[in-house]
């Protein structure tokens, strides 16, 4: 005697294994569209970004140079030209700090810590006390120009 009852077994099993493996199938393919997406919008980022830094770095060694070149000229005593001079090393440094607080504000990260940006206003600060004073100012200004130095290693060290 058969008995005739609901049916149990595979056929429903393989009807909800078939929805599942295409469901699988289009988030699988869905993911994988994703990432190509993702990878071809990625990768030109990334590389203008790297362009950007080297460019940042670039720059902050230009005028790193032109600021050392002017802190050379400086006169060793009062001059008519020590201030306007004083004032193009400032500048210079300015677009270097600008510069690496751009970075920062892109990547969260400095090129330079920003206490060597501190010393070196202060070491300009004293120079142009001096200046006015009509002391002698040949050590702080071999003191700018050494902070100047190392400032342009540590530049030197991002490229």
């Amino acid at each position: 005697m058969m008995r005739y009852g609901p049916r149990r077994g595979n056929r429903m099993m393989g009807v909800t294994d078939t929805r599942n493996g295409r469901l699988r199938g289009v988030l699988i393919l869905v993911l994988l569209l994703t990432l190509i997406v993702l990878a071809i919008v990625g990768v030109p980022a990334m590389k203008y970004r790297s362009d950007a830094d080297s460019y940042m770095s670039a720059r902050m060694l230009t005028e790193c140079g032109a600021a050392m070149q002017r802190v050379q000229r400086l006169s060793r005593n009062a001059s008519s030209t020590s201030a306007q001079t004083l004032s193009e090393v400032r500048s210079y440094l300015y677009s270097i700090d600008v510069l690496n607080q751009t970075h920062f504000a892109l990547s969260g990260q400095y090129f330079i810590d920003a206490s060597q940006f501190a010393t070196i206003y202060g070491l300009l600060e004293e120079y142009a006390s001096q200046l006015i004073q009509g002391s002698d100012t040949g050590t702080i200004q071999s003191s700018i120009a050494s902070e100047l130095q190392t400032l342009q290693e540590r530049i030197q060290q991002i490229n």
